[in-house]
């Protein structure tokens, strides 16, 4: 419980942060700079860095929400965590479970848990028991 209140903690700071010192006009004006191609990148980065740290993801979203607005932010956050979130199983699918020797001990216990709530997929949680 103490852990959940620090990183809900420390996500409203940041939430402040991002309102004080960042300035949203400048950060949209880039994006519609860009256009289509600017919310095609920022798609593939957020599903990158949800791939990479699946558990660590807040900072990104309260990005998105903050640039592109709630309705645009919260459909950008649905669907590039869905696709980080599927690309994962499909490497764990072809690959196997990572272990800590190539993405530390959070990066395998991140792992670990997106196998044990994939209740969808019975096969795929067998072939992460097998891998341990």
């Amino acid at each position: 419980m103490l852990t959940l209140s620090i990183y809900v903690a420390l996500m409203v700071v940041a939430a402040i942060v991002f309102s004080k010192f960042v300035d949203k006009d400048s950060l949209q004006a880039v994006v519609e700079r860009s256009g289509k191609l600017g919310i095609v990148i920022y798609f593939f980065v957020q599903v990158i860095y949800v791939t990479l740290t699946p558990m660590f993801n807040t900072a990104i979203l309260i990005a998105s929400g903050y640039i592109f607005g709630g309705h645009i932010g919260f459909i950008l956050n649905f669907l590039a965590t869905s696709a980080g979130l599927f690309l994962i199983v499909f490497l764990v699918k072809k690959y196997g479970r990572p272990s800590s020797k190539f993405v530390g001990l959070a990066g395998e216990s991140a792992a670990w848990l997106i196998a044990q709530h994939s209740d969808y997929d019975v096969k795929f949680q067998e072939r992460c028991l097998k891998s341990l």
